[in-house]
């Protein structure tokens, strides 16, 4: 599976960029379009698009935060039904916390105020209609944001920015760093030296990275 992340990877070519967190814009034109979200060559494996692996980081980070995990944002969601990161976040997140979910597609059959959960149909690229519903209800900081839509470059590059409102003990999961051309060109572009960043389900699997802020 890295063979693919690392032909992606030899593939950016470091632009100059203003966003927080990162080393540079990592563009990935003219081979693969900054705004391609499939594999390249359109590859696909025969795994579960969520593997059981991939719930388990989710459920690890959700449990490692415990009563901290006040506030979360998520980017794409309950695409997978029973089997959604989503359902863990929802589910397994403490009493009362804030949920909040971003997709194109109509999720308000999951909204329930006295649960304090709440989704928006819209691009994520509205980062301005999103911050504002946020502030809204009340939300400002977030201690989780799960980034898991387009995985485009341009669209990865504009979900991290979400990581403005990150607080300093939160955490960033990224479904599908494996061979989507967005996700791996944003890891490499993280900045180690601001963040720790790691990748998990590396061998028959979509991937899954967590990333968390040096203090």
């Amino acid at each position: 599976m890295d063979e693919k992340y690392n032909e992606l990877a030899a593939m950016i070519k470091p632009q100059p960029t203003t966003v927080q967190g990162l080393k540079y814009f990592p563009s990935l034109e003219p081979d693969v379009s900054n705004d391609q979200d499939a594999p390249i060559g359109n590859y696909w494996i025969s795994q579960l698009e969520v593997s059981d692996a991939n719930l388990d980081v989710v459920r690890s980070v959700v449990q490692a935060l415990g009563t901290n995990l006040l506030a979360a944002l998520e980017i794409g969601v309950n695409r997978n039904g029973d089997r959604s990161m989503s359902r863990v976040i929802m589910d397994e997140r403490p009493k009362g916390s804030f949920y909040f979910g971003v997709d194109i597609e109509d999720k308000s059959y999951l909204d329930n105020e006295s649960e304090n959960t709440y989704t928006i149909r819209t691009s994520s690229a509205d980062r301005a209609l999103i911050l504002d519903r946020m502030r809204q209800l009340g939300v400002g900081l977030l201690d989780l944001i799960m980034i898991d839509g387009w995985h485009s470059v341009n669209m990865c590059v504009n979900d991290w920015q979400f990581t403005e409102r990150l607080t300093d003990h939160g955490v960033v999961i990224l479904h599908d760093t494996n061979t989507h051309p967005g996700c791996v060109a944003l890891f490499e572009a993280v900045d180690e030296n601001l963040w720790i960043k790691q990748r998990f389900c590396l061998e028959d699997d979509f991937g899954i990275a967590t990333f968390r802020k040096r203090i």
